[in-house]
């Protein structure tokens, strides 16, 4: 069996958008509305919707593969938690599908280790989640899986307000080998730290702030840190602004930029040098992807350097579906300059 878990990334949207609307069809739409089954779909599986959770540091998704096909996903979050759930340090298990050819091979098991050690993995202690009180199919693995019932609350598909049985387990130490590989927790844990923020950058302390702790960024001292991000020129409508920070440092940051109502640039992208490699860089440019996704946009470009220092930016760059491209509107030739774009 060639299956794998690993964890979503915002070019998965469209992907997951439609594998996650038909499994959600599959599991409920027999007891439900059909219109009350269409809202419900279309407020919480569209692919800008997905695109944004998938690049939620909130939110964990892990997906599973068989060979190429997507056969299985969950997303764990923080957030808010019913106060039936008494138990320390909760995290949500918001969604766990296993799609129907592949139900009784034991994936719904394996991607459960991979649920517990994901959620271990951002400090979690316990898990909870919120079960239809007619899923006696769920309800059923949950409790083979020690789950115990804590109380209810509500959960609305489309008008319909039905109840969800609230579950609870400890996160358990896994017996058997990992799920998830050391580098992908390590990556996880960096995300649950993160806090991903849109700044004004007219307030008065914002300079300051950069000055400070873009201190170690690309080895430029304070002043040219700050150059280099072009504050002046960011603060334009037409322009958006990202920091990414955890416990008051300020680990990258990224804007991005409208070319025109389709067509959008990202600019700035900074990583504070002792935090490369730790996944800063790929949660900031998976938020503009998200955020361009949001607006509409079908084509995102970028210029980055020429220059052998700057390959782990182009391989990510890569990997995200970008390709080298001729210089984008009121940009020259530039020797030193790689311009790259994609598709949305």
């Amino acid at each position: 069996m060639s299956v794998r878990v690993r964890l979503g990334m915002v070019t998965d949207a469209a992907e997951l958008a439609a594998f996650a609307a038909r499994t959600f069809f599959e599991t409920f739409a027999k007891d439900n509305r059909p219109d009350d089954m269409q809202a419900y779909l279309s407020s919480a599986y569209g692919v800008a919707q997905q695109a944004r959770e998938l690049a939620d540091p909130r939110i964990v998704t892990l997906l599973v593969h068989d060979a190429e096909t997507l056969i299985a996903y969950a997303q764990v979050r923080s957030g808010v938690v019913p106060s039936c759930v008494e138990a320390q340090d909760p995290i949500e298990l918001q969604r766990f599908y296993v799609d129907r050819p592949s139900q009784g091979r034991g994936i719904a098991a394996l991607l459960m280790r991979g649920v517990h050690e994901a959620i271990a993995s951002t400090g979690g202690r316990h898990v909870w989640l919120g079960v239809w009180e007619r899923n006696a199919r769920a309800l059923a693995f949950y409790r083979k899986e020690g789950f115990v019932d804590v109380g209810a609350k509500d959960f609305l598909v489309g008008a319909d307000r039905q109840i969800d049985r609230v579950l609870v387990t400890p996160v358990r130490e896994s017996d058997r080998a990992s799920v998830l590989d050391a580098q992908l927790r390590s990556r996880i844990a960096s995300l649950a730290r993160m806090q991903i923020r849109l700044d004004d950058l007219s307030g008065p302390q914002i300079r300051e702030l950069l000055e400070e702790h873009l201190r170690n960024m690309h080895s430029l001292s304070p002043p040219e840190s700050v150059h280099a991000l072009d504050l002046d020129g960011l603060r334009r409508p037409e322009i958006s602004f990202w920091t990414v920070w955890s416990d008051g440092a300020l680990l990258g940051c990224g804007a991005l930029k409208a070319l025109d109502a389709r067509h959008g640039e990202i600019k700035s992208m900074r990583t504070a040098g002792a935090h490369r490699r730790t996944g800063v860089a790929q949660a900031v440019l998976q938020h503009i992807i998200a955020e361009a996704t949001k607006r509409g946009y079908t084509r995102l470009s970028l210029e980055t350097g020429s220059q052998a220092e700057f390959e782990p930016a182009r391989r990510l760059y890569r990997k995200y579906g970008f390709e080298a491209c001729p210089p984008f509107a009121d940009y020259v030739e530039d020797p030193n300059s790689v311009f790259m774009t994609r598709a949305i």
